[in-house]
């Protein structure tokens, strides 16, 4: 309504020094309205609007000044539309957590003379994205709502005219435009039809300020705050994920940025006027993760679809009239209306309005912080992979394409065994510049810092399992389905087994940033939660994160946070925080507080920390006691009170394979256990308390028959405090004995007792293990095993098994009473529990086609287990082999079966089965004098592991193998059978001398052998599905190569196959492929006027004929045929031979000439007359002189054309031009003669001359050399042609010009006619023949030797030229280079890899891409803390040159399908490079090289298949490949004493003891190819064979600089390099190279033999010391000195005490006759020990004297690149030099004790330092470095404080560190009161560092003592 109270008051205002008031004040109150939007014609009902509770309010004022403003509390809209396809009816809501009373939305509008201003405000509004619901309101609302009777009166005549609307006139006021929009939310689901479907909600506060005056540029201010987005389901908060953090963000549009403004690109800003938009952003937070991309890709579909809809229902409800109105409108478009006034001042106000247009130049972004995390969220998990981070992002762009970028990059990754994040690349500084024209693309990338990458061994596995996990869902074998609902993932999981129930809270200790040390406990901010009771066998899932999820994700957890857990179990005290940062084994011993306290004895908590799949943390908490069953049957376990008459308690069933824990109050019951199920006792209470392993025996009795059943357990205790009898440990139940059969049959096993009756029986399938319960393994044991096709059993005896490895042997007899020996392996597991394994030697595979039949050479039998039907058949199954004969060689031999097409098969000769690969031939006599045939097949052996660890599995297999990639049918046979190319195709099914041909269809592998040996064994191919397709000619196939291979087809054409042979172990892979799209080997190009018929010389082919202007590919029809030439032939001429070369360019030397015929014409008859002769003799119209003439290229017409023809006899004629007729030709000779071309007779007169004023006819002769001037013509200038006789030419008789007259020899006076030539083929008669290379092509080139090149027909099928795109360009330089890191488990830095001055450039330009990549320095460092020797590898090269060069063009066919690389360039340095075997093996520990093998068990028969692994073959063209010859000069130093983890690894690995050896040079010689078309996996295998023969070929070097032999191959260098440094006058040179020489190699050699002296002193306890002395001597001179006198010292030590210390050991061992035994060892050791020290000291001196003398640059003298990094903390760090140092003094002072890990250092004051330790702090003194002042446990460290003094000076900092002593220390008997130090700190923040660190050093000691097992040492 109209509030009238308004209307009767006066409001004085001021505006602009005047006084006005209101006029008109409305104010509508609209409660419960709405507005329905609804189609008035198929009344379509869309949306409705409801305002609940909203005010519109109106105000005038009499200054011309109105308000309009709209204000709603409540504001709905719905959608009306039919049910079905929206499940979210209300689109725009208010947001949960709305204030009641506040307003919603809210729009004022205020106009004034001078502006506008608009303000519109949206408080906690929630907006769904129902995008066709959206789409359909804005089509309503944005329709003209024109009436259609306006339009009909102006359209059509009659109608009364309606008054034209007034002209709008341009409104030149200022406005703004306020936009608030708060705490609202958009929220975009991925189905729209589900209520609980996937959604992506946004969620931002934004405030938007547009200000613009008519004449100056508007004024832009966009303000982002706590701008979110995250994922959820529908009406779930508790499934919201945070996407999408942003802490604040302005846009902002800058104006008169001045054009003295430069951009970081070089530009200048062109204008004054210049605009630019500023973005300032301060935090962007991004995840992605899987499972969000999904969501966005499907909701982005969702939203496809919904437009489509929306416009589909759109058009549908467009009425008739909006079709007229439409119509009406386009009528209006193209009539001509006059321009008004009121248009022309809007043209004037036009140019006024420039000066407030927006000049955009560029866009400035400016960002403090920029996170993108990756999330792995695929199943049931959610856990952070990698963050990468921008600081400090500056970017700039010009709206030119310029843009450069600067910021620091850092990359972490995510440590699941830590809970926290770890560097991967470590903040880089880098620059980027983009430069884009029409013409290029430019982008350089600088940076001056170094680029330090960390590859830890926890980022290694990270990787291959999220890839391996992720494998299926990328490659799409598995769909993801969306319609399960997404959960958020709880990190954490507590399981109670401990027998009570348990309480537990969480506490968050939160550090400061600034905090030094964020595990101290100092100024730490602690929460901790509730109470959370879980009940015993109960799990509970918890999170350190709030509640609301989504704004914490993966967000704070790295080292800032430390999370623990406040344990309490039962009535037992609360236990000290136990830490879920960490992954380990920890326990605590807690009191109890019940009521009964003096009743409980001591307990102790497990608590076990887990990584479940990589993700959950499970921390299972549990008592120290834990039963685990090895058996195959389920335990019962009995709980007894020995004590009270409490009832006794069964544990849960321990099925097989589990375990179960103990109550933590029933530790000290009584345990019993029996079989579950059966009826037996229990047996004896089990006894566990021991310090050691322990091994005991237990039987459970049957009270029904007696019988029993026995167990057997092994108690180990864990790591736990000693001297504690409290429980922790691990009593697992075996099986007493099991029978294993590694055959592959089964057996049939009877265990007997007293030699009589069986007890027990069963049979063992294969590669199955039988658990016996009923044995009694302390007693002797008689078992009889039968084999399955061996009809006897075999009774064997087991006694007691007092050692620990026993082998049998018994032989077996088959049917045919053919032996095979069974072995027998009898493994002691322990003292009771033991493992008898049934083998047999070899296992025999047959994987041909063809039936085998086996037996050892010699045996003169079948081996065993082979019968009638394996002579005409092949076995599916392995055959067991063995040799039986002993007297007999150790070989196996093969035959064929008897019934194999009816041949007599032979033995092969005998194969060594010890060697891994071998060939064999077996050969069967086929009769008739027909040759024996031979069949080619390989064998390989191969050691299986586990049960089949003693069996050698064999395996013959065929030697060739013909895969067919090809897309055609092909044929396969023998040259031989098919060399005469006569045999087709279709009529192949046998060849004459019916062996068949292999049919081979696509895609097939078939084996393959040659069906005669004794021939050629070359092999030929046909494609039948080619209609007259011949043979092909024999190639070889038993060399690995990539060729050509070509085949005929009709005309004579050619068909190519590419055939790849590879050598797979002992098998040759022969692969067929298309040839389409590779280019051809040969190519002919005729350039001359003439065809040519061309073929390969000395082979059987028909000739093949190429046209003038035409090209062929090519390749030999006969491969094998040497050398490789080419028969050439005109028709008509002779064949000429030539040889094709691969030289760039190459002509020959001898033309090809061809015999051309001419036609003797009278060329006054011929159409045109003829060209003009000159006085030119007949003879140079053949032989050398073909450059003097020039005929016509086609033959004229035949009518009325006269030519000299000899049609009979002798006489010459004059006849009509037949070109079918032979009789017309003539060939010119070299003589000048005319020869007929039919009758081969010469052109003459019957005479030797007319008779002056006569004539004489024509006629042929034979040649006659007295007829010289009657045989020799000339054709004159003035075209007659003329003998030798003067004044005569040839004419017709009488001059009658007519056919059939007389040719006649007349006077020239009588004007006779003139005689000309024609030719009957084109050209001159020679070709030139010209070769040249087109990449791999061999282009042969014929020519006309006159002519020249032509131009060849263009190949239709070749691709059309395309667009070639601009070109791009990127250059990399990093001046600070790379560093690569590589930490292994530990933590522990083993390798630093540094490459200084790296640049690389790649330019793209069209198809072809060039990459060139240049390294200045590389260096790798052992970082291990053990290392002998500081650097590994390290260039030797002069100042300035490139370590490495590497160069490579790559280019890709238009049509995509072959890949070309025109250069492969590689430069490589000269290196040095010294290994040290224990970073060898650290090396293969970080990347799993030496995991244990799979356990191979025997396979069913089926699994052996006959086809092998389908090659994949990809062929590229490598134009030219180079590798420079370089030098390697190798060093390999052995490690004394290797961890028990390597020692593993090298066991694992089966390697030997190294070779020590020094200064050997590998000189690597240069490869180099060119135009190779072949796998790039063959090219590989070629570049290793070579560099590996190459390295072969040093093996006598490698033993002569062994220190076997004393390094005799240095000591002839050092003597040669001192002889020529002695010849030019340097004598000290001279003596100190001999003295390194001789020192060197007395060094080595005195330390091999004192090896020899301590091993045969048997005494390990001093070889392990030896070998310890020895690790330090390769440091420096005096280390070597010291490490030779102390051996000294040990050797004179160990010979005095070598006697008593032996004979001690032997009687604690073996008694009496240890004794002896050590005696013995005494006598030897007290010889042996000293004479070995004195060899060790011999040896320290000599080394120490050839460390001095070292001459020049050696990797001893090259330093690391940077200390090693230390890695003690819980979580990795970047690198830190100060910690560096710290960790490498500490190193020096403990003498590198691996068990104390470096904590801290830090400078106290200018003369002091503290270092701070896993054990100890050190006051060091500052100047020395190495000097410690004082050294105090942490144990005996009671507090840290903190003291400020005030002196007129200033204040000093002081820092107490009180002291308490349980007991003196040693060689301490007074304790002084003051001995508690105190430190003078420069500061007091150095003082509090310097306590947290102490304090946090003893946290993780305290700590460290309730450590049991810490796996995070093992991540």
């Amino acid at each position: 309504g109209i509030n009238a109270e308004y209307g009767k008051q006066w409001y004085q205002r001021r505006v602009r020094g005047m006084r006005c008031w209101l006029d008109v004040d409305i104010a509508i109150k609209l409660d419960n309205v709405s507005i329905e939007l609804r189609h008035r014609k198929t009344d379509y009902s869309l949306a409705k609007f409801y305002l609940i509770t909203s005010l519109l309010a109106f105000q005038t004022y009499s200054n011309k000044h109105s308000v309009i403003k709209l204000t709603s509390r409540l504001l709905t809209v719905e959608d009306t539309r039919p049910a079905g396809g929206n499940s979210f009816p209300l689109v725009v809501t208010q947001r949960q957590g709305f204030l009641p009373g506040s307003l919603q939305v809210e729009v004022n509008m205020r106009n004034t003379p001078e502006r506008k201003h608009w303000n519109f405000v949206l408080n906690k509004v929630k907006i769904h994205g129902i995008m066709d619901f959206l789409t359909l309101v804005k089509i309503f609302v944005t329709s003209d709502v024109s009436s259609p009777e306006r339009l009909l009166r102006e359209h059509i005549s009659g109608l009364p005219p309606v008054a034209p609307a007034p002209v709008k006139e341009i409104d030149k006021r200022d406005f703004d435009i306020n936009v608030s929009i708060i705490s609202t939310e958009l929220v975009l689901p991925e189905l729209s039809s589900q209520p609980d479907s996937q959604a992506v909600v946004l969620q931002l506060t934004t405030v938007i300020v547009l200000k613009q005056q008519f004449y100056t540029r508007p004024k832009l201010s966009v303000t982002f705050e706590d701008v979110q987005m995250f994922s959820c389901t529908c009406g779930r908060p508790d499934t919201e994920l945070s996407i999408v953090d942003v802490g604040t963000l302005c846009v902002e549009l800058r104006h008169d940025l001045g054009s003295s403004r430069t951009l970081r690109s070089g530009a200048l800003l062109e204008s004054t006027q210049s605009s630019a938009l500023e973005l300032q952003l301060e935090n962007l937070n991004t995840k992605l993760s899987y499972q969000d991309a999904l969501l966005f890709h499907n909701i982005l579909d969702s939203v496809k679809r919904q437009l489509d809809s929306a416009l589909a229902i759109a058009s549908h409800l467009s009425s008739p009239m909006t079709g007229l109105e439409d119509s009406l409108e386009q009528v209006e478009r193209v009539k001509e209306v006059p321009i008004s006034h009121h248009e022309e001042e809007e043209a004037e106000d036009t140019a006024t309005q420039q000066d407030n247009t927006v000049n955009l130049v560029g866009v400035e972004v400016k960002c403090d912080s920029v996170s993108l995390c990756v999330i792995d969220d695929y199943g049931d998990r959610d856990i952070p992979l990698i963050k990468a981070k921008l600081a400090g992002m500056h970017m700039w762009y010009d709206m030119k394409d310029v843009s450069s970028l600067s910021n620091t990059l850092a990359v972490d990754y995510y440590n699941s065994y830590v809970s926290g994040w770890e560097p991967l690349m470590e903040p880089w500084k880098v620059d980027v510049h983009y430069v884009s024209t029409p013409q290029y693309a430019t982008v350089k990338v600088d940076a001056a810092s170094t680029l330090n990458l960390n590859l830890t061994h926890s980022f290694y596995k990270l990787a291959l399992t999220t890839v391996e996990r992720l494998k299926p869902v990328l490659t799409r074998e598995i769909s993801v389905d969306r319609k399960v609902v997404r959960k958020p993932f709880i990190p954490f999981l507590v399981r109670n087994l401990t027998g009570h129930s348990l309480r537990f809270a969480r506490e968050t200790r939160t550090h400061p940033l600034n905090d030094p040390n964020p595990f101290s406990a100092t100024r730490a901010r602690c929460v901790v939660s509730d109470w959370v009771n879980v009940r015993h066998g109960e799990e509970a899932m918890f999170t350190f994160e709030e509640k609301n999820r989504r704004l914490k994700r993966h967000k704070v957890s790295n080292a800032l946070q430390s999370r623990s857990l406040r344990v309490c179990v039962g009535n037992w005290e609360e236990m000290t925080n136990i830490s879920v940062d960490k992954v380990g084994r920890f326990f605590r011993d807690p009191q109890y507080t019940g009521p009964r306290y003096d009743e409980q004895h001591p307990i102790r908590i497990v608590y076990d920390l887990i990584l479940e799949e990589g993700a959950r943390k499970c921390i299972t908490v549990h008592s120290g006691l834990t039963l685990r069953n090895n058996t195959e049957i389920p335990i019962e376990v009995l709980l007894e009170n020995p004590s009270t008459a409490t009832p006794s308690q069964l544990l849960p069933l321990l099925s097989p394979g589990g375990e179960e824990h103990v109550p933590v109050d029933k530790v000290d019951w009584m345990i019993r256990m029996r079989p579950h199920g059966l009826s037996y006792s229990y047996s004896r209470s089990l006894k566990w308390r021991t310090s050691l392993t322990y091994n005991d025996l237990y039987e459970c009795n049957s009270p029904e028959n007696g019988s029993k059943i026995y167990f057997v357990t092994v108690t180990e205790r864990g790591d736990y405090p000693k001297n504690d009898y409290l429980p922790g440990h691990v009593i697992t139940i075996e099986t007493p004995l099991k029978l294993c059969n590694s055959l592959p049959i089964e057996l049939t096993y009877k265990l007997l007792t007293d030699g009589k009756e069986y007890k027990q029986e069963g049979v063992i399938r294969q590669s199955q293990c039988q658990p016996l319960y009923d044995i009694n393994p302390s007693q002797d044991i008689t078992c009889a095993f039968q084999l399955e096709g061996f009809p006897q059993f075999y009774k064997l005896q087991f006694p007691f098994l007092g050692t620990s490895l026993t082998r049998k042997t018994f032989m077996t007899s088959d049917e045919r009473h053919r032996k095979l020996p069974i072995h027998i392996r009898c493994e002691i597991v322990n003292k009771y529990c033991w493992k008898i394994v049934l083998f047999v030697k070899f296992l025999v595979v047959n994987l041909t086609v063809y039936p085998l039949v086996f037996s050892q050479m010699g045996a003169g039998e079948d081996a065993a287990c082979q019968y009638e039907e394996h002579e005409g058949a092949r076995s599916l199954h392995p055959l067991m082999f063995d040799y039986c004969h002993e007297s007999q060689p150790h070989l196996l031999s093969i035959r064929l079966g008897k019934h194999y097409r009816k041949m007599r098969p032979h033995w092969s000769v005998g194969i060594d089965l010890s060697k891994p690969l071998g060939l064999v031939s077996l050969k069967c006599a086929q009769g008739q004098l027909r040759p024996d045939k031979v069949y080619d097949l390989s064998y390989e052996c191969s050691v299986g592991s586990g049960l089949s660890a003693n069996t050698t599995t064999v395996k013959i297999v065929s030697r060739y193998h013909l895969e067919n990639h090809s897309s055609q049918r092909l044929l396969y046979a023998q040259w031989y059978q098919v060399n005469n190319h006569t045999l087709m195709a279709e009529s192949s099914d046998y060849t004459p001398d019916k062996e068949p041909v292999i049919e081979a269809a696509s895609s097939s592998i078939m084996p393959f052998t040659w069906p005669r040996n004794d021939l050629d064994q070359l092999l030929s191919i046909c494609v039948p599905d080619i209609v007259d397709c011949q043979w092909s000619g024999g190639f070889c196939i038993n060399v690995p190569s990539s060729s050509v291979v070509s085949m005929r087809g009709n005309g004579g054409r050619k068909i190519f196959l590419q055939c790849t042979v590879v050598l797979q172990r002992s098998s040759y892979h022969v692969v067929f492929s298309d040839f389409h799209d590779l280019p051809s080997p040969y190519r002919i190009e005729n350039h001359s006027l003439v065809s040519v018929e061309y073929r390969q010389a000395e082979s059987l082919s028909d000739m093949s004929t190429i046209g003038p202007g035409e090209w062929c590919s090519y390749h030999w029809d006969e491969p094998v045929l040497k050398p490789h030439q080419l028969d050439l032939r005109v028709t008509g001429g002779e064949t000429m031979t030539v040889g094709i070369t691969q030289a760039p360019l190459y002509t020959h030397l001898s033309a090809l000439v061809y015999e051309n015929a001419v036609y003797l014409v009278l060329t006054d008859t011929w159409e045109g007359g003829a060209p003009a002769m000159r006085d030119i003799p007949i003879s140079n119209l053949s032989g050398t002189a073909f450059r003097a003439i020039r005929v016509d290229e086609k033959l004229p017409n035949s009518s009325s054309k006269l030519v000299l023809d000899v049609p009979q006899g002798l006489q010459v004629l004059v006849k009509q031009y037949n070109p079918n007729s032979m009789s017309q030709l003539w060939q010119v000779k070299e003589s000048g003669q005319l020869m007929h071309y039919k009758t081969r007779l010469y052109l003459d007169i019957p005479g030797s001359s007319p008779n002056p004023g006569t004539y004489a006819s024509l006629t042929v002769k034979p040649q006659d050399e007295n007829r010289h001037f009657t045989q020799c013509w000339t054709f004159q200038e003035s075209g007659m042609l003329t003998c030798k006789l003067p004044d005569l030419a040839v004419g017709a008789r009488n001059g009658l010009l007519h056919d059939g007259s007389d040719a006649v020899l007349d006077m020239v006076s009588k004007g006779l006619p003139r005689v000309g030539y024609h030719k009957r083929r084109p050209g001159c008669g020679a070709l030139l023949v010209k070769t040249r290379l087109d990449g791999p092509t061999v282009v042969v080139q014929l020519l006309d030797a006159m002519e020249g090149e032509r131009e060849i027909y263009s190949d239709p099928s070749s691709p059309k030229e395309e667009e070639v795109p601009r070109p791009f360009q990127l250059q990399v330089k990093l001046a600070g280079g790379v560093g690569l890191s590589l930490i292994n488990y530990v933590p522990e830095e083993i390798l630093y890899l540094s490459m200084t001055g790296l640049s690389f450039d790649v330019e793209q330009a069209g198809t072809q891409t060039t990459l060139v990549f240049d390294l200045m320095g590389f260096q790798a460092d052992n970082q291990c803390r053990e290392a002998l020797v500081p650097v590994v590898i390290y260039p030797i090269m002069r100042e300035g040159e490139h370590t490495l060069h590497f160069r490579i063009k790559r280019n890709v066919r238009s049509d995509g399908r072959l890949v070309v690389y025109p250069e492969i360039t590689l430069l490589c340095a000269n290196f040095s490079s010294q290994l040290d075997e224990v970073l060898l093996l650290k090396l293969i520990q970080f990347f799993e090289m030496a995991r244990e093998r799979r356990v191979e068990e025997i396979q069913p028969s089926t699994e052996y298949k006959l086809t092998s692994r389908r090659l994949e073959y990809n062929p590229v063209l490598v134009e030219s490949l180079l590798i420079y010859q370089t030098q390697v000069n190798v060093s390999l130093i052995v490690a004394p004493v290797l961890e028990e983890d390597l020692k593993d690894i090298h066991t694992r690995l089966g390697l030997r003891s190294y070779l020590n050896f020094s200064d050997v040079t590998f000189v690597l010689d240069k490869y180099q190819t060119s135009n190779v078309i072949a796998a790039t996996s063959t090219i590989r295998d070629n570049i290793i064979r070579h560099y590996r023969e190459c390295a072969i070929g040093h093996k006598l070097k490698i033993v002569l600089n062994s220190e076997m032999t004393g390094n005799m191959g240095g000591l002839f260098n050092d003597l040669l390099s001192g002889l020529s440094v002695g010849l030019d006058g340097d004598v000290s040179g001279m003596v100190k190279s001999v003295a390194h020489g001789m020192s060197d190699t007395a060094s080595k050699l005195s330390s091999t033999a004192s090896t020899v002296l301590t091993y045969v002193s048997g005494d390990d306890d001093f070889r392990a010391n030896r070998d310890r002395l020895r690790a330090s001597r390769y440091q420096s001179s005096s280390d070597s000195l010291r490490a030779g006198w102390y051996g000294l010292r040990s050797g004179i030590i160990g010979g005095l005490t070598s006697i008593p210390s032996s004979v001690v050991q032997g009687i604690n061992s073996d008694g009496v006759t240890g004794a002896v035994t050590g005696l013995a060892k005494g006598l030897i050791g007290t010889v042996a020990k000293p004479a070995a020290g004195l060899l060790d000291f011999a040896s320290g001196t000599t080394l120490a004297i050839t460390q001095s003398t070292r001459s020049g640059e050696s990797i001893g003298d090259v330093t690391r690149t940077r200390l090693p990094r230390c890695c003690s903390g819980e979580i990795l760090s970047a690198y830190s030099l100060d910690t560096a140092m710290g960790m490498a003094t500490l190193w020096r002072l403990n003498r590198h004790n691996r068990e104390e890990r470096f904590i801290s250092w830090s400078v106290v004051n200018t003369h002091l330092k503290v270092i701070v330790s896993s054990e100890k702090v050190r006051l060091i003194e500052r100047e020395s470095g190495n000097k410690v002042l004082k050294e105090i446990h942490l144990d005996n460290i009671g507090q840290c404080a903190y003291m400020r003094k005030e002196t007129e000076g200033g204040a000093e900092h002081h820092l107490v560190i009180k002291i308490y002593y349980t007991k003196p220390p040693p060689g301490v008997t007074h304790i002084p009161p003051d001995s508690s130090p105190r430190l003078n700190c420069n500061s007091q923040k150095t003082s509090l560092k310097i306590s947290q660190d102490i304090q946090y050093a003893i946290d993780l000691r305290r700590e460290t003592v309730f450590m049991v097992d810490c796996a995070q040492s093992k991540r």
